[in-house]
């Protein structure tokens, strides 16, 4: 995979195969694609009204902490067209 080109936008070095896809991806073209699937789980089934507050609770692992990244995201707001107070809180190894 070392010189293969991302499948998706054809121009950059592709860096990761997409386990959902299987396509050769860049890590501008998965971030984005993450961000795609997120935004329509939240718009398909409803999760969140505007103005809502949202409390995020994270271990510090890899998927809480991608989870936080992407819900931190700036174009969070203006992708989704909410206006979402986002709230997060770690905890330490000794409440695990």
């Amino acid at each position: 995979m070392s010189n293969k080109l991302c499948q998706t936008c054809l121009t950059k070095k592709a860096m990761i195969v997409r386990p959902k896809t299987q396509k050769l991806t860049c890590l501008d073209c998965f971030y984005v694609a993450v961000e795609e699937e997120v935004h329509y789980t939240i718009i398909s089934n409803d999760l969140f009204k505007p103005g809502e507050k949202i409390a995020l609770g994270a271990s510090g692992g890899k998927d809480s902490t991608g989870t936080f990244l992407i819900s931190s995201d700036c174009s969070f707001d203006a992708l989704f067209k909410h206006e979402i107070q986002l709230w997060a809180r770690t905890f330490p190894s000794i409440y695990r």
